[in-house]
């Protein structure tokens, strides 16, 4: 028996593929990460489309919607995660 991080025994030995690094896969940090990339994913993607049809001006326009939306993605990505984090908190998922 294997204990993992989360202090939970495990039926599957580790051990015999000579290598630890699968038990951080049973890590509850992973799960509580993993649940949260899909809402940045979305963000990502509909605020890079957003800024990207946009666009007007030539090279010097593709820059500053380029600039524009990493700036506004990533303070979303933030706001978002921290808001994610209390909602999982609430529900007791984190």
């Amino acid at each position: 028996m294997t204990v993992a991080p989360d202090r939970k025994k495990k039926d599957f030995d580790f051990t015999r593929l000579g290598v630890r690094v699968p038990t951080i896969l049973l890590s509850p940090w992973v799960e509580r990460g993993v649940s949260k990339t899909p809402f940045f994913g979305f963000l990502i993607a509909i605020l890079g489309c957003y800024f990207g049809l946009q666009t007007r001006g030539g090279t010097e326009g593709v820059g500053r919607s380029t600039t524009r939306s990493v700036v506004v993605v990533s303070i979303s990505i933030l706001m978002a995660d921290a808001l994610l984090t209390q909602i999982f908190v609430s529900f007791g998922t984190l």
